[in-house]
Protein backbone atom coordinates (compact mmCIF):
# COMPACT_ATOMS: atom_id res chain seq x y z
CA UNK A 1 0.00 0.00 0.00
CA UNK A 2 2.88 2.37 0.68
CA UNK A 3 5.06 1.26 -2.17
CA UNK A 4 1.42 1.91 -4.21
CA UNK A 5 1.14 5.37 -2.39
CA UNK A 6 5.12 6.17 -3.31
CA UNK A 7 4.85 5.13 -6.71
CA UNK A 8 1.67 7.77 -7.73
CA UNK A 9 3.25 10.38 -5.71
CA UNK A 10 6.48 10.31 -7.76
CA UNK A 11 4.45 9.77 -11.12
CA UNK A 12 2.47 12.91 -10.10
CA UNK A 13 5.76 14.98 -8.99
CA UNK A 14 7.61 14.15 -12.30
CA UNK A 15 4.11 15.04 -14.54
CA UNK A 16 4.80 17.96 -12.58
CA UNK A 17 8.29 18.82 -13.18
CA UNK A 18 7.73 17.97 -17.04
CA UNK A 19 4.83 20.68 -17.31
CA UNK A 20 6.95 23.09 -15.43
CA UNK A 21 10.01 22.28 -17.75
CA UNK A 22 7.33 22.51 -21.27
CA UNK A 23 6.05 25.97 -20.18
CA UNK A 24 9.13 27.27 -19.15
CA UNK A 25 10.45 26.14 -22.75
CA UNK A 26 7.55 27.58 -24.69
CA UNK A 27 8.20 30.78 -26.77
CA UNK A 28 7.28 34.55 -25.63
CA UNK A 29 7.00 36.10 -28.57
CA UNK A 30 5.53 34.99 -31.66
CA UNK A 31 6.10 37.24 -34.97
CA UNK A 32 4.25 36.34 -38.24
CA UNK A 33 5.09 37.88 -41.48
CA UNK A 34 4.02 37.83 -44.90
CA UNK A 35 4.99 34.81 -47.15
CA UNK A 36 8.22 37.16 -48.63
CA UNK A 37 9.73 36.93 -45.05
CA UNK A 38 13.23 37.40 -45.97
CA UNK A 39 16.05 34.84 -43.82
CA UNK A 40 18.21 37.90 -43.38
CA UNK A 41 15.39 39.60 -41.31
CA UNK A 42 14.10 36.35 -39.62
CA UNK A 43 17.72 35.99 -38.52
CA UNK A 44 17.87 40.03 -37.41
CA UNK A 45 14.80 39.28 -35.42
CA UNK A 46 16.37 36.53 -33.48
CA UNK A 47 19.01 37.94 -32.56
CA UNK A 48 17.90 41.35 -31.71
CA UNK A 49 15.23 39.18 -29.26
CA UNK A 50 17.91 36.91 -27.74
CA UNK A 51 19.82 40.37 -27.06
CA UNK A 52 17.05 41.79 -24.77
CA UNK A 53 16.46 38.23 -23.37
CA UNK A 54 13.47 36.97 -25.10
CA UNK A 55 12.61 34.17 -26.53
CA UNK A 56 10.84 34.02 -29.99
CA UNK A 57 9.33 31.80 -33.19
CA UNK A 58 9.30 33.68 -36.20
CA UNK A 59 6.83 32.08 -39.58
CA UNK A 60 5.70 33.38 -42.66
CA UNK A 61 1.96 33.33 -42.76
CA UNK A 62 1.96 30.48 -45.34
CA UNK A 63 4.16 28.49 -43.26
CA UNK A 64 2.61 28.95 -39.79
CA UNK A 65 -0.84 28.08 -41.39
CA UNK A 66 0.29 24.52 -42.74
CA UNK A 67 3.36 23.74 -40.86
CA UNK A 68 2.06 25.22 -36.77
CA UNK A 69 -1.51 25.74 -37.01
CA UNK A 70 -3.85 28.53 -35.35
CA UNK A 71 -4.33 26.65 -32.49
CA UNK A 72 -0.67 26.96 -31.00
CA UNK A 73 -1.49 30.95 -31.32
CA UNK A 74 -2.68 30.48 -27.44
CA UNK A 75 0.49 28.65 -26.46
CA UNK A 76 2.30 32.40 -26.88
CA UNK A 77 1.82 35.32 -24.64
CA UNK A 78 2.78 38.04 -27.53
CA UNK A 79 1.60 37.57 -31.26
CA UNK A 80 2.89 40.16 -33.70
CA UNK A 81 2.03 39.93 -36.98
CA UNK A 82 2.90 41.92 -39.84
CA UNK A 83 2.40 42.66 -43.76
CA UNK A 84 3.75 45.18 -46.22
CA UNK A 85 -0.04 46.19 -47.59
CA UNK A 86 -3.89 46.00 -46.30
CA UNK A 87 -4.34 43.62 -49.41
CA UNK A 88 -1.82 41.42 -48.61
CA UNK A 89 -2.90 41.62 -45.18
CA UNK A 90 -6.75 41.46 -45.61
CA UNK A 91 -6.39 37.93 -47.59
CA UNK A 92 -2.77 36.51 -45.58
CA UNK A 93 -4.39 37.20 -41.99
CA UNK A 94 -8.23 36.58 -42.57
CA UNK A 95 -7.83 33.34 -40.20
CA UNK A 96 -6.47 34.81 -36.84
CA UNK A 97 -8.82 36.98 -35.54
CA UNK A 98 -11.25 34.04 -34.81
CA UNK A 99 -8.19 31.86 -32.82
CA UNK A 100 -6.73 35.02 -31.17
CA UNK A 101 -10.41 35.59 -29.76
CA UNK A 102 -10.12 32.20 -28.13
CA UNK A 103 -6.58 33.25 -26.63
CA UNK A 104 -5.64 35.14 -23.33
CA UNK A 105 -2.71 36.59 -25.64
CA UNK A 106 -1.47 39.92 -26.51
CA UNK A 107 -1.63 40.79 -29.60
CA UNK A 108 -0.41 43.32 -32.81
CA UNK A 109 -0.59 44.18 -36.02
CA UNK A 110 2.12 46.36 -38.14
CA UNK A 111 1.76 48.03 -41.43
CA UNK A 112 -2.31 47.66 -41.82
CA UNK A 113 -5.49 47.28 -39.66
CA UNK A 114 -7.97 44.17 -39.60
CA UNK A 115 -10.53 44.15 -36.89
CA UNK A 116 -9.57 41.29 -34.36
CA UNK A 117 -6.28 41.06 -34.25
CA UNK A 118 -5.12 43.85 -31.63
CA UNK A 119 -6.10 42.61 -28.34
CA UNK A 120 -4.38 43.47 -25.01
CA UNK A 121 -1.99 46.57 -25.95
CA UNK A 122 -3.16 50.05 -25.76
CA UNK A 123 -3.56 52.42 -28.67
CA UNK A 124 0.10 54.33 -27.45
CA UNK A 125 1.41 50.35 -27.29
CA UNK A 126 0.61 49.84 -30.72
CA UNK A 127 2.05 52.91 -31.86
CA UNK A 128 5.24 52.28 -30.44
CA UNK A 129 5.52 49.04 -31.52
CA UNK A 130 4.77 49.67 -35.66
CA UNK A 131 7.20 52.52 -35.03
CA UNK A 132 9.72 49.92 -34.03
CA UNK A 133 8.72 47.18 -36.40
CA UNK A 134 8.17 49.61 -39.47
CA UNK A 135 10.88 51.33 -39.81
CA UNK A 136 13.51 48.25 -39.81
CA UNK A 137 16.46 48.65 -38.66
CA UNK A 138 18.56 46.34 -36.07
CA UNK A 139 18.43 49.16 -33.37
CA UNK A 140 14.80 49.84 -33.89
CA UNK A 141 13.98 46.03 -33.81
CA UNK A 142 16.71 45.59 -30.39
CA UNK A 143 13.88 48.16 -28.88
CA UNK A 144 11.10 46.94 -30.38
CA UNK A 145 11.84 43.63 -27.81
CA UNK A 146 13.02 45.99 -25.31
CA UNK A 147 9.49 48.03 -24.85
CA UNK A 148 7.69 44.34 -25.39
CA UNK A 149 9.79 42.80 -22.43
CA UNK A 150 9.16 45.82 -20.02
CA UNK A 151 5.19 45.98 -21.09
CA UNK A 152 5.03 42.92 -20.93
CA UNK A 153 7.11 40.67 -19.07
CA UNK A 154 8.09 43.35 -16.67
CA UNK A 155 11.85 43.94 -17.63
CA UNK A 156 13.47 47.08 -16.61
CA UNK A 157 15.39 47.31 -19.97
CA UNK A 158 16.94 50.93 -22.05
CA UNK A 159 14.32 51.59 -24.47
CA UNK A 160 15.07 54.67 -27.46
CA UNK A 161 12.98 56.49 -29.40
CA UNK A 162 12.64 54.67 -33.07
CA UNK A 163 15.10 56.10 -35.75
CA UNK A 164 11.87 57.07 -38.32
CA UNK A 165 13.01 56.54 -41.80
CA UNK A 166 11.83 59.39 -44.47
CA UNK A 167 8.10 59.61 -45.74
CA UNK A 168 6.68 60.27 -48.71
CA UNK A 169 7.25 63.61 -50.76
CA UNK A 170 10.27 65.40 -48.91
CA UNK A 171 13.20 66.64 -51.30
CA UNK A 172 16.58 66.69 -49.81
CA UNK A 173 17.48 70.22 -48.92
CA UNK A 174 21.70 69.68 -49.95
CA UNK A 175 20.27 68.94 -53.54
CA UNK A 176 17.39 71.08 -54.19
CA UNK A 177 15.93 71.22 -57.70
CA UNK A 178 18.03 67.91 -58.40
CA UNK A 179 16.61 65.41 -55.91
CA UNK A 180 12.85 65.25 -54.64
CA UNK A 181 10.22 63.01 -53.92
CA UNK A 182 12.80 61.08 -51.13
CA UNK A 183 10.38 58.78 -49.67
CA UNK A 184 10.68 55.21 -48.07
CA UNK A 185 9.11 52.62 -45.69
CA UNK A 186 12.22 50.33 -43.70
CA UNK A 187 15.28 49.98 -45.55
CA UNK A 188 13.10 50.39 -48.90
CA UNK A 189 13.68 53.79 -50.21
CA UNK A 190 13.89 56.40 -53.10
CA UNK A 191 14.22 59.64 -54.56
CA UNK A 192 13.31 61.48 -58.22
CA UNK A 193 15.47 62.78 -60.71
CA UNK A 194 14.10 65.60 -62.75
CA UNK A 195 14.28 62.83 -65.76
CA UNK A 196 15.55 59.34 -66.65
CA UNK A 197 18.16 60.78 -68.43
CA UNK A 198 19.87 62.51 -65.65
CA UNK A 199 18.71 59.06 -63.12
CA UNK A 200 20.51 56.64 -65.92
CA UNK A 201 23.55 58.68 -65.30
CA UNK A 202 23.50 58.84 -61.58
CA UNK A 203 22.97 55.22 -61.79
CA UNK A 204 26.40 54.61 -63.45
CA UNK A 205 27.84 57.09 -61.59
CA UNK A 206 27.03 55.12 -58.31
CA UNK A 207 27.96 52.23 -60.08
CA UNK A 208 31.35 53.79 -60.80
CA UNK A 209 32.07 54.96 -57.31
CA UNK A 210 31.53 51.60 -56.06
CA UNK A 211 28.33 50.73 -54.78
CA UNK A 212 25.34 48.67 -56.98
CA UNK A 213 22.33 50.75 -57.42
CA UNK A 214 18.89 50.34 -59.52
CA UNK A 215 16.85 52.85 -60.94
CA UNK A 216 12.62 52.42 -60.77
CA UNK A 217 10.18 53.80 -62.65
CA UNK A 218 10.74 56.39 -65.19
CA UNK A 219 12.89 58.55 -63.23
CA UNK A 220 13.59 57.05 -59.37
CA UNK A 221 16.86 55.48 -57.89
CA UNK A 222 16.34 52.74 -55.53
CA UNK A 223 17.51 51.06 -52.57
CA UNK A 224 17.21 47.73 -51.49
CA UNK A 225 19.81 46.84 -48.95
CA UNK A 226 20.56 43.59 -47.14
CA UNK A 227 18.49 43.88 -43.58
CA UNK A 228 21.61 43.03 -41.88
CA UNK A 229 23.08 46.31 -43.26
CA UNK A 230 25.45 48.14 -40.69
CA UNK A 231 25.33 51.56 -39.76
CA UNK A 232 28.69 52.43 -41.11
CA UNK A 233 27.74 50.42 -44.31
CA UNK A 234 24.62 52.94 -44.99
CA UNK A 235 27.05 56.13 -44.01
CA UNK A 236 29.54 54.75 -46.56
CA UNK A 237 26.94 54.69 -49.13
CA UNK A 238 25.55 58.04 -48.47
CA UNK A 239 29.12 58.97 -48.81
CA UNK A 240 29.48 57.18 -52.30
CA UNK A 241 25.93 59.17 -53.47
CA UNK A 242 26.67 62.23 -52.36
CA UNK A 243 30.06 62.13 -54.62
CA UNK A 244 27.63 60.72 -57.90
CA UNK A 245 25.25 63.35 -57.69
CA UNK A 246 27.96 66.02 -57.29
CA UNK A 247 29.44 64.59 -60.52
CA UNK A 248 26.21 65.19 -62.14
Amino acid sequence: MIKNFLLIFSLLMLSCYVNAETKSALKQVLYVGDNHLAKAKIKLLKESAKLKGLSIEIYSTRNFNKGVGLEKLCDYPVVVMQAVSQDAAVQMFAAFPAAIKQCEVKSVSVGFELNGLNKGFTVLQKERISEYASNGLRKNYENLFAYIANQVFQKDLKVEEAIILPKVGLYHPDFDGLVSNVRGRGLFAAFDLPNGSARDTLADLIIAEGALILGSGNKSIRFRPHLNITREEIDLADEIIRRAIARL
